[in-house]
């Protein structure tokens, strides 16, 4: 991809992908939760201990997406600043001259983009 337009395509997948990983996220913390409650419940040690290594093994899964994600924030943020014709302007991500480029205005925060 190049240009203005394969970026701003190349940053609405990146977008996509953490949007479907934030949901992903939250479901793995929403089995974390339901798991803590029945090894709490859990009577017999070596269950326990099961469950326990289980857990584990989630907290290692979600702590990698979250790393994961992390990252491709992080290069995003690198490539925005990078664009010519890039703005950021309250919490909104225009590309293009007047913000009528290639990614229109996308809302990047939780402000609105500015009305004129």
């Amino acid at each position: 991809m190049g240009g203005m337009s394969g970026m701003c395509g190349m940053m609405m997948s990146h977008m996509t992908d953490m949007t479907a990983g934030h949901a992903e996220a939250a479901k793995i913390v929403e089995q974390l939760q339901k798991n803590l409650t029945a090894i709490q419940a859990e009577k017999k040690p070596a269950a326990q201990k099961e469950k326990l290594a289980a857990q584990a093994a989630m907290l290692k899964d979600l702590a990698a997406k979250l790393n994961a994600q992390n990252q491709t924030m992080t290069m995003m943020q690198g490539h925005m600043q990078n664009m010519p014709g890039m703005m950021m302007q309250g919490g909104a991500m225009q590309c293009g001259e007047g913000g009528a480029g290639c990614c229109g205005n996308m809302n990047m925060g939780t402000t609105p983009p500015k009305k004129d």
